[in-house]
Order: C-alpha cells, then structure tokens, then sequence
C-alpha cells in the first residue's frame, strides 16, 4: 500500500513558473497540496481527505516528502563528467544492450524502500555556487546524462522544459455499475479523464452530461456473458463457413495472396474446413474430441463482427457472433484450466480475446490474452517453435498482447527480454512474413514507450530519463520506418491500398501521439485554468498533429478500399485518439489557424462522428459512445474558444463531410527547424492530400 501511494504520490504538476516564492507566516494555503489539488491547481485545505477530495469522493493521496540535497555546483558538474565517461566507457566496450542492461541490473543495490530514479522529483535537487548560494532549479533536460542517439531524425528535447509538460497518470476509473478498475497512463480514457479535470475547472457550475463522467469509463465487462444454452458443435454449411473464415481471412490476415504485404497477423490454417461432427452437441457425453472446432467457432464470431451488419441466430434473440463466442466457450473451457491446454489451444483463447476487444470488453480479453501467452510459456514456444505456421502464431500473440497493454496501460504477459525465438520467415505455401516482421518491430516500440516514456512497466537500470527516452522512442519510430520493405511503404500521397499497410501505419502515428500528446496537454491545460495566451506549437505538438491528421486520413482510405467491411476496435480506437487531438488543437491554437485549416478540422472530427454514429445505428455501443464523447467534446470547445474571443467557426457553420469537397491550404506555420519538415514527409503530405480532396485515392 505504501508503493501504491509513493506511485501516485510522485504524479504532480510541477511548481507553476509564475508563482511568487512567498514567506512561510504570510502564506495563506497549505505548504503541500494533495495530488487532486495540485493538478486542478485549486486551493487545498491541507486535511486528510481534505474538502475538495472529500466533496468529490475523490481518494486523497498527498506526495511523499522526499529529503532535500544541497551540492556544490563544482561537485555536481564533476560528478556528470564522470558519469559521461563511464556511460561511453560502458558502451564501448559492452556493445550488446542485452548484456548492459543485464550487468547494470547486477551491480544496482536491490532496495525496496529506494525510490527509483523515474519517481524521484528533480525539484528536490539544488544546486549550489562556491559560495553556497543557490543556483536555481534545473529542467529535466539539464539533469540527463548525454546520450548518442542512433538515428537519423534530429529531432532532440534537450531545450525543452520538461517542467512544462504535463503528466499523465494511470487512475482508477468506475464503470456504470460501479466496479473499480485500474488504467495506466497510455489509456485512453485516463487521458480522456485527464481532459475533463481541466474543463471541469472552467465549467464547475454547469457540468453537463460530458463532465459529470468524470472518474468513469465505458465498458460491457460488466455486462453477463453469454456462454450456454448453445449447441456447441453446429457449424454452418462449408459454403457459408467458406465465406466466413474468408472473410477473416481477407481483413486481418493473408487476403489470399491479394496484398504483398501478407498481412499483420496469422492465426492459423483458415484454409481447410472442419467436418461436420455427425452427433449434437446437446446429445454429446465427451466434447473433449472436438475442442478443435473451438478455433472455428472464436474465428467466426471475428468475421461476423467484421461485417457491416451483424446477423441475428436461429434463435433471434442475439447476435449470430455471440452465439459463436458461446460455443468456443463450451467447447475450450475454463481458460484457468492449463491441465487441458496444448499450444493448438493459445490461438483460440487469442481468437477469442480478439472477439472480446471488439465488444469492448478489455478487461475480460486483457485474461484471455494472459492465458494464450501462459500456454505458450508452458509449451515453450517462446524460445522454440519447430514449425513456421507456429512461430507466426505466437508472434501474432504478442502483438496482441502489446496492443492490449497499450490500450490498457497494463504491464503485458511476458517481457520482450524473455524471447528468443526467431522472428518469421517466408515460406512456400505461407503469405509473405514482411507485414508480421514490421509489426512485431513496432510491437517492441510500443513495448518501450509504455515503458520507459509513461513509466508503465521501467526495466531497471535503464533509467527514466524523460528527454532521453523521448527522444530515444522518435529515433526508433523514424528508424522503423526507413527500414520498411517497399510493399509496406506508402505512396507519395500517404496511402496504400494495401488495407493492412495503412493500419499498420496508423499504428505507427498512434505511437508518435503516445510519445509527444504531454506537450499538448499541457498547453491545454494553461488555455483552461490561465487568460495567457499559449506560445506558438512546440515541434513535438507539430509532430503529434501531424500524426493526427494522417491518421484521419488514412481511416477513410480504408474504410473506402474495404467497402463492405467496417472499422474494428483498433482502427476506431486510433480514429478517436486522432479526433480528440484534433479538437484540443482547435481549443489552443485556433488564433494562429486560417479558417480553411479549422473548417478542416470541423470536417475531419465530422467525419469520425459520423464513422461512430454509423456504428452505433449497427448495435456498436463502443462506437455509440464514441460519437457521443465527440460531440460533447466539440460543444465544450467551442463554447471555451468563443467564451475567450476566438475566432473559431460557430458550430452552425461546420461544413459537413463530402468526399468531393476542394482540397484546402497547406498550414501557414512552419517550424524553425528542418526536423519539422522531416517528420511532415513521414506521414505524406498531411494537409494538402486530405482525402477529400482526392476522391481518385479510394477508386
């Protein structure tokens, strides 16, 4: 428990650079606030809880106090030197960062009681002249060990203020009923939460239905799960179940070939179809002969949700997918039950997590994805896996498992250290391995920047930098990408028409949002609780809206090339992150904007309101609330930028979305540096190819 607080303790804005340094008798609030307080930068009463916490029936978690340090400033110059040249010395002659990392976990005193140095605050730590005098606090940036990072962007943080950056940190979040459930930071509705702390200080008299949610999340885990009164062994007829499993096949696997990039994951032989088991499963005794069937029954369920429109079972009264997962259910068992679990059985549980994610129910597929990795642990697939078919599985596992970490901000299954089996290969008979490899690849980023940027998971003896870190996660995203075989490339107009190429760059924008939206949400925080007007966009929110938009862009171009097909939880998920950081982007900076480039954000979040309306008309509830959380969103923006005398269009004037609507100007403002331009070629033209200017793009 003591963790847990020292955890949420170390969570706090720093000191506001504006506040006047204010003798102890004169002071007219408590020396320290509580964590609540000190975000919402209100008055704290200094209780235990105190009023504000107690009023909102908010947990009260004061920061721990951590002992202050006064050091020569001659002293602590030497002492950086000194460490410099060690950290060369060890890289010279360690190359392997396996190996690093493995002798400085050997040699680091093992304390538990030890604060670690990512929870330690750099506020703490003075500095002093030869005379004794204070020298002043120094940023995040001044404190860092330098570092060579490998890569070709140059994009560096060392003149940031990381004192101007906003934290984001994990939270507990209730669901509709009630029940309790931890989030970390890369989560998006902890960010969401983040958001609404800051509007609810501008808007406490009149919350609305937005506001009010404040400290919930959306969720169907809490929702019974259907698992009997199902025949477990019915299957369709080959012929529909031949359209099914190709249908699977052609959204989030190999296409048959049609796409070079073999698709992103592989989940088994989808080609041979069961046979029809000639007893009912009612009638059955032993149902243990036909588990098998399970991976059919899981991968069905997936292809249904697949679809546009969901059909209803024999029995009309659910839909046909639930009636699928219910049987895998029966057929697969207890998932807690290892004793009847054999490798062939870690696709079906990650089929079925799959399944549970587009239902949204994370928590629930967050202990399916659990047991498919355990099994493969037990089978020990991650060190040795004869067969190629196998290798792309458990591959496929773990970045399902990563994806999942990441929309949770939970620790994943098994650390990224624990595997040694070799990445896929080509081989005949098999889709090509480039699309699996690329996203394994990026899987592993992911793995880092919810480690070692948000502090998820931190390997010890890596550090919590934060400037290094960050730069370290943009230099492996831009490496990436110039390491990309040509079939995962995209076009000189951002796109691919390979469906799988664009999600997979999608993902990719959705890392560089994960790495820089701290900067952005702490403009956003100073335009809600200060009259100052924000400074222009720093390069790192240049970058994480330009991801943004591209994202918005390559979400249509999907949707166009699918057709019958729709978005699932993972395209839908990234097209709200996108639209979030758009409408944030117009709160902040619409006074530097044209109004051709905020009629093309009104349209581009019209358009992600409209892909989750359309949703929401089908029985999606992740995309009915999705739409609704936009619409709110947007309404309290507009409301705040026209309270603040913006000039922003009203909301009668938003232009509706039209495929064949004209292209718009390229932004007028451009950064002082050549890393911006950079990283605008990355994503391919970001304003002036937004697709609805270009409907040849989706032909």
């Amino acid at each position: 428990m003591a963790d847990s607080e020292d955890k949420k303790g170390s969570h706090r804005l720093p000191v506001n650079p504006r506040r006047h340094k204010v003798a102890p008798e004169q002071r007219k609030r408590v020396a320290t606030a509580c964590n609540n307080c000190n975000v919402r930068r209100i008055k704290c009463s200094g209780e235990k809880p105190c009023k504000q916490c107690r009023s909102a029936s908010r947990e009260c978690v004061y920061p721990m106090p951590v002992e202050k340090v006064t050091v020569p400033k001659p002293e602590l110059d030497e002492l950086r030197r000194k460490l410099e040249a060690l950290d060369r010395a060890l890289q010279d002659a360690v190359p392997d960062p396996a190996r690093r990392r493995e002798l400085l976990q050997r040699f680091t005193p093992n304390d538990a009681t030890a604060t670690p140095p990512s929870r330690q605050s750099f506020s703490s730590v003075r500095t002093v002249d030869s005379a004794g005098e204070p020298t002043g606090r120094r940023s995040f940036s001044s404190m860092r060990t330098v570092d060579t990072v490998e890569s070709t962007s140059s994009l560096k943080s060392e003149s940031v203020d990381w004192d101007m950056v906003a934290p984001i940190e994990g939270r507990l979040l209730r669901d509709a009923v009630g029940n309790v459930r931890f989030f970390g930071e890369t989560n998006g509705d902890v960010f969401l939460d983040t958001i609404k702390d800051y509007f609810c200080i501008v808007h406490q008299s009149t919350p609305g239905a937005f506001l009010s949610s404040d400290g919930l999340y959306q969720t169907n885990d809490s929702h019974e799960l259907r698992t009997t009164d199902v025949d477990p062994l019915w299957l369709p007829s080959a012929a529909h179940m031949g359209v099914g499993l190709s249908e699977l096949k052609n959204f989030i696997q190999d296409g048959n070939g049609r796409w070079r990039s073999g698709g992103l994951n592989w989940w088994g032989d989808l080609d041979t179809l069961p046979i029809t088991p000639m007893v009912s499963g009612l009638e059955a005794t032993d149902l243990r002969p036909y588990r098998h069937l399970a991976f059919y029954q899981a991968a069905l369920a997936v292809a249904c949700r697949a679809t546009n429109h969901e059909a209803v079972s024999s029995n009309g009264d659910s839909p046909l997918c639930e009636t699928y997962f219910a049987r895998a259910s029966v057929l697969i068992g207890n998932p807690l039950d290892v004793s009847r679990y054999v490798f062939g059985d870690a696709a079906t549980l990650a089929l079925m997590a799959v399944y549970l994610i587009e239902v949204n129910r994370l928590d629930t597929a967050y202990m399916y994805v659990g047991a498919a990795t355990r099994v493969c642990l037990i089978e020990g697939a991650h060190r040795i896996c004869g067969e190629e078919s196998g290798k792309r599985v458990f591959w496929t596992i773990f970045n399902l498992d990563r994806w999942l970490s990441a929309l949770t901000g939970r620790p994943p299954s098994i650390p990224d250290e624990s595997i040694r089996l070799p990445l896929p290969l080509d081989a005949p008979g098999m889709p090509s391995a480039s699309g699996l490899r690329a996203h394994i690849e990026l899987s592993r980023i992911m793995e880092h920047i919810m480690n070692q940027v948000h502090g998820i998971s931190p390997q010890p003896g890596v550090g919590m930098d934060p400037a290094r870190n960050v730069d370290k996660a943009l230099a492996m995203l831009d490496e990436w990408r110039h390491a990309l075989p040509p079939e995962l490339v995209l076009g000189r107009d951002g796109l691919s028409q390979d469906p799988s190429c664009c999600l997979l760059h999608m993902m990719h924008n959705q890392l560089l949002i994960l790495t820089t939206r701290a900067w952005l949400l702490r403009v956003v925080q100073d335009r809600l609780t200060t009259n100052e007007e924000p400074k222009p966009p720093s390069p790192h929110i240049k970058i994480c809206m330009a991801a943004a938009r591209h994202n918005m862009r390559l979400a249509r171009h999907v949707m166009l090339i699918n057709q019958r097909r729709k978005l699932l939880h993972t395209g839908l998920h990234l097209l709200l992150s996108s639209a979030m950081c758009i409408l944030m982007q117009e709160l902040v900076y619409s006074w530097v904007m044209t109004q051709d480039e905020i009629a093309t954000g009104h349209r581009m979040v019209d358009f992600a309101i409209e892909t989750f309306d359309s949703e929401a008309r089908v029985g999606n509830l992740y995309g009915r609330d999705g739409c609704r959380v936009l619409r709110e969103l947007r309404q309290l923006v507009t409301r705040v930028a026209l309270s603040r005398h913006e000039s922003v269009l009203p909301a009668s004037e938003h232009m509706p979305f039209s495929p064949t609507a004209t292209s718009l100007t390229r932004e007028n403002s451009h950064a002082t540096t050549s890393d911006i331009a950079a990283w605008t070629e990355l994503i391919g033209t970001i304003d002036d190819g937004w697709l609805l200017g270009h409907t040849n793009h989706g032909s």
